[in-house]
């Protein structure tokens, strides 16, 4: 601001965000061949969220499915059809671009019973 005062500079550097990520389902249990929802959020809002789903299988979670996700303002719905018994894990993952950080949300469960 002065004229007795000398201009100083320093460095740019770049700051990347960690969007929050959050998703939820539509029931925490129900029988095969029904299709819960999967229902999130990312903000600050993206176009494309990646919603991975894994069951279990005696210790190990094993993935039995990945989706792109169209996000609109950053909401964003799946369904998956389950197909059969089991705990089934559920997160949604926002894989990052040139100004955020990767982020997921936290996973959830659903488990599937017996048959229709």
């Amino acid at each position: 601001g002065s004229p007795t005062y000398i201009a100083s500079t320093s460095k740019q550097g770049v700051v990347k965000v960690r969007p929050a990520v959050s998703a939820r389902r539509s029931v925490s249990r129900t029988t095969v061949g029904r299709t819960p929802q999967i229902l999130g959020r990312v903000s600050p809002a993206k176009s494309k969220v990646l919603v991975v789903v894994q069951r279990r299988v005696g210790r190990r979670n094993l993935r039995v499915a990945r989706f792109t996700v169209r996000a609109k303002r950053g909401r964003f719905r799946k369904g998956y059809r389950l197909k059969r018994p089991g705990l089934y894990r559920f997160y949604a993952r926002f894989l990052g671009d040139s100004a955020n950080l990767s982020a997921h949300s936290t996973p959830f469960y659903v488990r599937a019973t017996g048959s229709r």
